[in-house]
């Protein structure tokens, strides 16, 4: 995942992925705490996970949860929800696109 956001910050994310069974699958980032878990169906994937999130100059402990559906030409649409202790502290909307 390449990321750029609305201040010109840019960002990175490199998933390391393998299938657990069918579908079920487990993956590993640099900033993910442990393993990520995903069950798909259909068009969807559950993909679960606590991240260790770069705020300013510190980091925080989040969960995510985050809900991914894929669309035609490709398209990925992704809706997380991002919790700390339990509470919900954030939404994030994010729209993938596979480059060439």
């Amino acid at each position: 995942e390449r990321f750029l956001y609305n201040d010109g910050e840019k960002d990175q994310r490199v998933w390391k992925i393998k299938l657990l069974g069918e579908n079920k699958y487990s993956g590993t980032a640099d900033d993910v705490i442990g393993k990520a878990i995903g069950i798909a169906k259909g068009n969807a994937l559950n993909w679960k996970y606590k991240l260790d999130l770069k705020v300013n100059d510190s980091n925080i402990k989040v969960d995510f949860d985050d809900w991914m559906f894929l669309q035609d030409k490709g398209i990925l649409m992704n809706r997380a929800e991002v919790k700390k202790w339990g509470l919900n502290i954030g939404v994030v909307t994010i729209t993938f696109l596979k480059v060439d």
